[in-house]
């Protein structure tokens, strides 16, 4: 009885960990002048996206935004 009962707990803690499929990435984008814009998304190319349109409101006309750091 104790096997089993040691087996479903072991069991249901392994599944509350999380998964490289639920991590959220974090993405950075920054441009010349010193602005900057962040993103959190479950997909990399989704937070590269988020992080650039923030960047790209705060950034004035004829400089770009770039990605300068992506971390999951």
């Amino acid at each position: 009885m104790r096997t089993i009962i040691f087996s479903l707990l072991a069991l249901s803690a392994a599944s509350l960990m999380p998964t490289e499929a639920s991590a959220e990435w974090y993405c950075k984008a920054q441009s010349p002048t010193g602005t900057w814009g962040e993103g959190w998304a479950p997909a990399n190319a989704a937070a590269r996206k988020i992080a650039l349109a923030e960047c790209a409101v705060r950034t004035p006309r004829g400089y770009v935004c770039v990605i300068s750091a992506c971390v999951p």
